[in-house]
């Protein structure tokens, strides 16, 4: 079955959001949300096909800083561990992502859509339900920690962090490939990790931007939350919580307390799986887990 694709600028003021979209318009929608210095691609072409093949809408978009979209001037990453210096740097609040996507559902005409975050676009997924709950069927939240200022809960493994930071990307593929790799393979569970969908990736993130960083502000705007709980608390939108069992970035605890943090909301650990899904039969997992929410609500 031939899946009718598109790609389209969304603006906003100045900002220019790339966005690309499978299936029928007309369709239930489905918007993907991505991570942290992540393209739309994080979502796999065959992963938003099976989505729409089910009969959905889905869009699929590059962050403002990343990929295709606008950029901005990227904060040192030394301003992470400053509050004070981070508030004065960032050029931009965790509250414009949301944003962001609001403006994307209003220039489709989309009304209403299960909205679907992983990692950062996790947090991004939870504060627009608290923001814009009228304009949700559903939301789901993938490996990432509760999008709230309140919430007390364990530090991001520092042997992780170190890992990570490792990778200091030049700007050039073919020396920084091995580099993201890397970092991916930590990331990817005991899973089977398929190298060859992760450079294929990377490849087109450099095809995107050829002087492809780590994303510093990204990171950032998730260290200056806003408060939501009360709303989080009242929340009547159907949410879904998956979770890795073994993500080493997002520790699995973090999927109880964003269940215990929003009302209505159904938490599903998923065994082998870690923070990224380099392997496509971790994908159909997750898949499987989307189809019957969306089906429910």
């Amino acid at each position: 079955m031939s899946i009718q694709y598109q790609e389209r600028w969304v603006s906003r003021d100045s900002i220019q959001i790339w966005t690309e979209s499978f299936g029928n318009i007309q369709d239930p929608a489905v918007i993907l949300v991505i991570g942290a210095g992540a393209i739309s691609t994080s979502y796999s072409d065959d992963f938003c096909g099976e989505i729409a093949n089910a009969g959905y809408f889905v869009l699929r978009y590059d962050q403002r800083d990343y990929g295709k979209s606008t950029k901005f001037p990227q904060i040192q990453s030394e301003a992470l561990s400053d509050p004070e210096l981070l508030k004065k740097e960032l050029p931009y609040r965790i509250e414009d992502l949301v944003e962001d996507l609001r403006v994307i559902m209003d220039d489709y005409g989309i009304s209403k859509a299960h909205i679907v975050g992983h990692s950062m676009g996790g947090m991004i997924t939870q504060l627009f339900t608290a923001k814009h709950p009228k304009r949700l069927l559903s939301f789901t939240s993938i490996s990432v920690a509760p999008a709230s200022p309140k919430c007390e809960i364990e530090p991001i493994p520092k042997e992780t962090q170190e890992k990570l930071y490792a990778n200091i990307p030049s700007g050039n593929f073919e020396q920084d490939v091995d580099g993201w790799l890397a970092s991916y393979k930590i990331l990817n569970g005991t899973m089977e990790f398929d190298i060859d969908q992760a450079r294929e990736y990377v490849r087109e993130i450099y095809e995107r931007d050829p002087h492809a960083n780590v994303a510093w502000s990204h990171i950032g705007v998730q260290c200056l939350l806003p408060d939501y709980l009360n709303q989080f608390k009242n929340n009547r939108v159907p949410g879904l919580i998956l979770h890795g069992e073994e993500d080493p970035l997002q520790p699995v605890s973090y999927a109880a307390a964003v269940h215990e943090m929003i009302k209505n909301t159904k938490l599903t650990i998923l065994p082998r799986l870690g923070h990224m899904f380099f392997n496509r039969e971790a994908q159909k997992l997750i898949l499987s887990h989307l189809l019957e929410h969306f089906a429910l609500n």
